[in-house]
């Protein structure tokens, strides 16, 4: 794309992301990351920051992954269950469940800052993949 001069929109960098992620090409992916922040014209929306956190949990950067997780002020299912599922994936059983229990105390009481940047005016509901997550964190730790 960059030899025809064509420059990548948000969506084919969530693809690359998901890409990376799926191969665990971590360097090629914070090349990405460091393109997207280069960038001015790409809007870093929640889909976009998602395949940041998804990668980073995938590749095994729990860290960047967390720090991203943590400055993301209103979440999605997808931001928590990339986090649960990078957890999960990495042999961090406690992390991914403790996780999930914050996922669900936001459920409960919705609006509620639990010391994670979180903002949402609506419950944040598991789907299928975050209980397979949780499904996998379980079966590692025993």
């Amino acid at each position: 794309m960059q030899m025809d001069n064509v420059e990548p929109d948000q969506v084919t960098v969530t693809v690359a992301l998901s890409a990376c992620a799926d191969i665990g090409a971590l360097e090629k992916a914070e090349w990405i990351h460091a393109y997207v922040r280069r960038k001015q014209g790409l809007n870093m929306d929640l889909c976009l920051k998602n395949a940041l956190i998804n990668m980073y949990a995938k590749c095994g950067d729990i860290i960047t992954a967390r720090r991203l997780f943590d400055s993301i002020r209103t979440k999605d299912v997808t931001t928590w269950t990339s986090m649960i599922v990078g957890h999960a994936l990495h042999g961090q059983a406690e992390e991914a469940l403790k996780i999930f229990y914050e996922m669900k105390d936001l459920k409960q009481n919705p609006g509620v800052n639990k010391g994670n940047n979180i903002s949402s005016s609506s419950p944040v509901l598991p789907n299928d993949v975050t209980f397979v997550g949780v499904q996998m964190a379980c079966s590692h730790a025993g």
